[in-house]
């Protein structure tokens, strides 16, 4: 190419306009938007004020100004001592809680000595194949006085749930003022991840269902299930789709409660999500913003919770 043609290039890309805009959405994004587009926006029913139902502007009259979420990484790798000594290391550094996760052969209900577990206990996860594997990670770590994180996605979480309350009862903590949350999100594999150990629906919702009641009724200030969504998006999913079976999820765990006799007002407050976020920033507020307000209404309108919680 000669330089005269390389630098009528450059002046064709310098006037060229924007190609198209960002529609993960699932609609056309207008180039510009002005207070014609909200003319029929009823503020006080579909928006409010921070803290306020419908909750579009967030749970917190202040949000993040006047409390921080909590911000922490996800850690687990080699025996419990190695990832136990890491999460030491960042608490040394300042992050906000502990959030480990489980290996592969844990999260298929595979021993570490099984054919298929070969090359794969301790990797991208701790092996808690025994009590003792809990004790040893835990061992310093004063979980009464943190907020815990078990990321145990599969039917296997009673099992190691049940660890994590073991080290708590044998060290004599109340457990009804343990802080924290368990991923305990079966469903979500069965359809996404493909896990050995969510290969069948019926056994997920009553696994995700046994954490859940136990939770609701001895551990009120755990979150017994954590709604994952991020392995859907990896699959190109647009935000309405997201919303719809991370939604759908959460509501069929709801029912399994319901039916178990549970009131909605002890059940709803302890569900938490987790969805992923990008660039497209004024996207995902209004995928949040979206998120909240349908969640709000679904709780009230549809199973009629009192609680604002």
């Amino acid at each position: 190419m000669k330089d005269k043609d390389a630098f009528k290039d450059m002046e064709n890309i310098f006037r060229s306009k924007a190609k198209g805009f960002s529609e993960s959405l699932g609609c056309r994004v207008k180039e510009t938007y002005g207070p014609e587009d909200i003319n029929d926006l009823d503020f006080a029913r579909e928006v409010g004020r921070p803290g306020e139902y419908p909750f579009t502007r967030g749970i917190h009259p202040g949000m993040y100004r006047g409390k921080l979420w909590t911000m922490r990484s996800l850690v687990g790798f080699g025996t419990p001592e190695d990832t136990r000594e890491r999460v030491k290391q960042m608490a040394r550094l300042g992050t906000g809680g502990v959030n480990v996760i489980a290996d592969a052969p844990t999260l298929n209900g595979l021993d570490p000595d099984h054919p298929l577990a070969e090359w794969e206990v301790g990797v991208v996860g701790i092996p808690f194949t025994t009590l003792k594997e809990m004790e040893s990670f835990l061992d310093g770590i004063p979980i009464e006085k943190i907020s815990t994180s078990l990321t145990v996605t599969t039917c296997v979480a009673p099992i190691i749930f049940a660890q994590f309350i073991a080290v708590a009862q044998k060290r004599g903590i109340d457990i009804s003022k343990l802080r924290g949350t368990i991923q305990n999100n079966p469903i979500k594999d069965f359809f996404a991840s493909h896990q050995l150990g969510s290969s069948h629906m019926d056994l997920c919702l009553k696994t995700c269902g046994d954490v859940y009641e136990y939770c609701v009724k001895y551990m009120p200030k755990w979150n017994p299930t954590n709604v994952n969504m991020g392995s859907f998006i990896m699959y190109g999913l647009t935000a309405p789709l997201e919303i719809a079976i991370g939604f759908g999820i959460a509501l069929a765990e709801i029912e399994e409660q319901l039916k178990r006799g549970l009131d909605i007002d002890d059940v709803a407050p302890r569900m938490a999500f987790m969805w992923l976020n990008n660039t497209n920033i004024f996207e995902q507020a209004a995928k949040f913003r979206a998120m909240r307000r349908m969640w709000a209404k679904l709780m009230k309108e549809k199973y009629g919770a009192k609680n604002p919680k």
